[in-house]
C-alpha cells in the first residue's frame, strides 16, 4: 500500500485492523479455544478481497516479464486471469506452462505467498493422449492433471466440449427444482403464481447459469431436456398429463420457455458488450470472432437467434424489452405453421390469440379440485370420450368415440361434455345465464368464472356416479 502511495492514516488503519486478529473454530465437540491468527486476511470481512488484490497486482507485470506462456487474444497475449482469489495461468505449450509456474514459485518466494498445491489443478485441452502424458511441478510437488474444472462456476472440459457443463446445469435444475416442490408441499403452499414466481428465482438462475456461453451449442434435444424441468413443475402444479403439448402448458400457465430467458439472456449480454470500451476483452472477442468466416461463438449465436427469428439489429435495448421482444417471436413460432391437432383445438377453443398470460382460473381462489378439474378440461388431459379414444390400441375412430351418457350418438368432445349432453340437463339449468356463449373459453372470462368451476365441478362428479354405475351393471 505503501508503493501505491495510499495515505498513512489509512494504512494505520488497516494495521489496527489485523494488528490482533483472534479467532474460534467451530468442532464437533464444540467451540474452540480463541487463539491468534497472523496469517492470511480476515473471512468475510468486506476488505479481504482488496487486500488481496493489491497484493497479488504485481503478479500480472512479474509474469509478463516471462517470455513462455499465453495465448493470443485479437492483438493481445494474454497470460493469466485474475478473478478475486481465483488464478489461471494459461499457455499453449507445456514448456510455457512450466515456465509460467517457475515464475508464480519465484513470485511466492519474493512475497511471502503460499500457494495451495491440493487445489492447483492443470487441465490440457487437447484430444491428443500423449499431451497429457507431460508432468507440471510446483515447488517440486507434482499437480494433478483433471479432464474437467470449474471456473466462476462454469465447468470446462479437456476435450472442448460443453456437454459437461450442459450436463450438470439440467442435473442441478431438477435438483433446484424438487427442492422447490418439497418446500411448497411442506409449507402446503398451492398457489400457481407464488411457485411460478420461486421456480424463476431459485430454479432458472440455476439451469440457465452461464448459457450466455454455451447455450448456442445446445442441440434441439439438450433444449428439450431442459424444458423438462419447468414441464415437470406445471403438470405435478395443474395435475394434467405429461403427453400435454409443451406449448398448451405454457400458455395455460403464462409462462415462457427456459430457451426464450437464455437467448434473451444472451442477447443483453452482447448488448452490454456493444457499448464496452474497444479495449476491453469481451469486446476484442467478440470483434475478432465477427471477422471470421470458421465456426465461432459469434456465428452460433446467430443461427441459434435465426432458428427463432430474431433479428439481433431489431432488439431493443433494455432487457425488459429484450425478454418481450423474444418471448414475442418464440410465441409467434409456437402457434404458427403445423402446430398439430390438439393444439390446434386449444386455440379453437380456449386460448383463440396464443396469448401466454396466466389464466384467471389459476389465480382464483376456487376449490383445489375444480381448479385442476378446469386445467384438465382446458389441456386436454381429460377422461372424455375423445380424449380417450386416443389411448386404445388399435386408436378408436373420431366417428367411434361416442358419448356414453346420452342417446344423441355424438362424440363426446368438451363442447358436448359442458353445453349439449342430456345428462346434465338439470344442472345447466341452474347456470343458464352463464352458459350462453359461443366458445367454451368465454366460459372462463370475468365474472363468469366462479359459477363455471362449480358447474364443471358438479358435471364432472355426475359423470363420474353415472361411469361407476355403469361399471357395477
Amino acid at each position: 500500500m505503501e508503493e501505491l502511495g495510499i495515505p498513512d492514516e489509512f494504512r494505520a488503519a488497516v494495521h489496527k485492523l489485523y494488528e490482533q486478529v483472534r479467532a474460534k473454530i467451530i468442532t464437533r465437540e464444540g467451540m474452540s479455544e480463541c487463539f491468534g491468527s497472523n496469517i492470511g486476511v480476515k473471512q468475510g470481512c468486506p476488505l479481504s478481497p482488496t487486500l488481496f488484490g493489491l497484493y497479488i497486482d504485481k503478479l500480472e507485470d512479474w509474469l509478463n516479464k516471462t517470455e513462455g506462456g499465453g495465448i493470443q487474444l485479437a492483438s493481445y497475449v494474454v497470460k493469466l486471469l485474475l478473478y478475486a482469489d481465483d488464478l489461471i495461468l494459461i499457455s499453449k505449450t507445456a514448456q510455457g506452462l512450466r515456465e509460467q509456474l517457475k515464475a508464480l514459485e519465484l513470485f511466492c518466494q519474493e512475497v511471502g505467498m503460499q500457494v495451495n498445491t491440493s487445489k492447483t489443478k492443470i487441465m490440457i485441452f487437447t484430444l491428443k493422449r500423449n499431451e497429457r502424458q507431460n508432468v507440471f511441478l510446483f515447488e517440486g510437488s507434482p499437480l494433478e492433471i483433471v479432464n474437467e474444472y470449474k471456473y466462476l462456476g462454469i465447468d470446462f472440459h479437456h476435450k472442448l466440449s460443453w456437454e459437461t457443463c450442459k450436463a450438470k446445469r439440467i442435473q442441478g435444475g431438477w435438483k433446484a427444482s424438487f427442492l422447490l416442490q418439497n418446500r411448497c408441499r411442506k409449507a402446503e403452499l398451492w398457489d400457481w403464481k407464488t411457485k411460478k414466481t420461486l421456480f424463476g428465482l431459485l430454479v432458472t438462475p440455476v439451469v440457465l447459469y452461464g448459457c450466455e456461453v454455451w447455450g448456442s451449442s445446445m442441440s434441439n434435444h439438450g433444449w428439450r431436456q431442459i424444458e423438462r424441468i419447468q414441464k415437470h413443475l406445471i403438470t405435478s402444479s395443474l395435475k394434467v398429463k405429461s403427453t400435454v403439448p409443451y406449448e398448451i402448458l405454457l400458455a395455460e400457465a403464462g409462462s415462457f420457455s427456459l430457451e426464450a430467458s437464455a437467448i434473451a439472456r444472451m442477447i443483453s449480454y452482447l448488448k452490454k458488450v456493444e457499448n464496452m470500451d474497444n479495449l476491453r476483452w469481451p469486446k476484442m472477442v467478440v470483434n475478432d470472432t465477427l471477422e471470421r468466416k470458421k465456426k465461432t461463438w459469434m456465428n452460433q449465436n446467430t443461427k441459434w437467434m435465426y432458428k427463432w427469428g430474431i433479428n439481433m439489429q431489431e432488439c431493443p435495448n433494455s432487457n425488459r424489452e429484450i425478454k418481450n421482444y423474444v418471448i414475442e417471436r418464440f410465441r409467434t413460432a409456437m402457434w404458427t405453421g403445423q402446430i398439430g391437432r390438439k393444439k390446434a383445438h386449444y386455440i379453437r377453443e380456449f386460448n383463440l390469440t396464443g396469448e401466454h398470460d396466466e389464466k384467471a382460473y389459476l389465480g382464483t381462489v376456487i376449490k383445489g379440485k375444480a381448479k385442476i378439474l378446469v386445467a384438465q378440461l382446458r389441456t386436454g388431459s381429460h377422461h372424455l370420450r375423445c380424449e380417450t379414444g386416443r389411448w386404445t390400441i388399435p386408436k378408436e375412430d373420431w366417428e367411434r368415440r361416442i358419448c356414453l351418457f346420452c342417446s344423441k350418438g355424438v362424440v363426446e368432445t368438451e363442447w358436448h361434455f359442458v353445453m349439449e349432453c342430456s345428462a346434465y340437463d338439470d344442472i345447466r339449468i341452474q347456470y343458464k345465464n352463464n352458459l350462453k356463449v359461443d366458445r367454451l373459453e368465454e366460459l372462463f372470462e370475468g365474472t363468469k368464472l366462479p359459477a363455471t368451476t362449480s358447474f364443471i365441478f358438479k358435471i364432472h362428479s355426475r359423470r363420474a356416479d353415472i361411469e361407476k354405475s355403469l361399471k357395477s351393471d
